[in-house]
């Protein structure tokens, strides 16, 4: 059975049962394949934490928004002229990437996961931790 076909369920009388079952199975071509869906919107974003202390813990283990900020900062204007390993990530700010990898660090979720948080690929995801 190909992948998209179609099932169809019918009635037949089973002899060796009182009562009345069966299944028919039919491939249908006739019907069109879904599309795969685009990369969804980012859902997170460090500015949605900054009044949120418990969630910039339990992402990042920094203690708030504006330790976020320093740690950030302390890596200096290099961490924006920064040279990906597999081409730019334009899709998500500075700050962002730095968010995604500490939240990739703390609490060791996957590339697939990261990938809907941050609305990118999963290549993207890989692309921003190894830089």
């Amino acid at each position: 059975m190909e992948l998209g076909s179609s099932i169809e369920v019918a009635e037949e009388t089973i002899p060796s049962s009182s009562s009345h079952h069966s299944l028919i199975i039919t491939k249908s071509s006739d019907q069109p394949k879904p599309s795969p869906k685009p990369i969804q919107q980012q859902l997170f974003t460090i500015t949605d934490f900054i009044n949120d202390r418990k969630a910039i813990i339990y992402y990042t283990g920094l203690e708030n928004y504006d330790k976020f900020q320093f740690v950030l900062n302390s890596l200096g204007p290099a961490s924006y002229c920064l040279n990906y390993m597999y081409g730019p990530i334009h899709q998500l700010s500075v700050p962002d990437q730095f968010f995604l990898v500490l939240m990739k660090l703390r609490r060791h979720k996957g590339n697939f996961e990261r990938s809907r948080f941050f609305g990118i690929s999963e290549s993207d995801v890989y692309t921003t931790f190894v830089t």
